[in-house]
């Protein structure tokens, strides 16, 4: 019994230990997703700031390309796409987003936006889907625990978080 439970342990540890990564999916945007046609991945990365190489950016902006045109929506290049899937990697701890619910900021007492505060550790990869034609978010994910220091396994979990972002987002419109 105890040999079965220290099996156990270990398979678990193992388990958990290959799975570092831990998504947080914001579900209450205030915009309802409409039908998307076309898209454009756009790499939002400061230069030199996050611990994301370009080889890296430049396979997860492909990565991300390949699973929404594996979900038929087409990439578009040359009018804007009904999609913008932006994506970065947070740089600070802490980050205050307004989530507007109108386009009245250029009044005087602005839109109707409430704060929302997100807690991601440091070099969280955040991806935001933004529709094109409202001018807003309508679905946001991030990851931790992102291995930005191996290539070989960042090409494996970049294949993961793609997939897993995509499926949600199509699962949501």
């Amino acid at each position: 019994m105890k040999n079965n439970l220290i099996t156990l342990f270990v398979f678990l540890l193992f388990a958990v230990g290959c799975s570092p990564l831990r998504y947080i999916i914001v579900n209450d945007i205030p915009f309802e997703p409409g039908s998307y046609e076309t898209f454009v991945v756009l790499n939002k990365c400061e230069d030199g700031i996050s611990d994301m190489s370009e080889s890296q950016q430049d396979i997860f902006e492909n990565v991300m390309a390949g699973q929404l045109a594996r979900n038929g929506m087409k990439p578009e290049g040359d009018r804007i796409a009904d999609l913008s899937i932006n994506f970065y990697v947070k740089t600070e701890i802490l980050e205050t987003e307004e989530l507007c619910y109108d386009d009245y900021e250029d009044y005087v007492l602005g839109g109707f936006c409430k704060a929302k505060v997100l807690t991601y550790e440091m070099n969280t990869l955040v991806v935001d889907f933004f529709d094109t034609k409202k001018s807003a978010v309508v679905w946001h994910g991030a990851v931790e625990g992102v291995s930005f220091d191996s290539q070989t396994k960042f090409m494996a979990e970049a294949n993961q978080i793609a997939e897993k972002m995509v499926a949600q987002f199509m699962a949501s419109i």
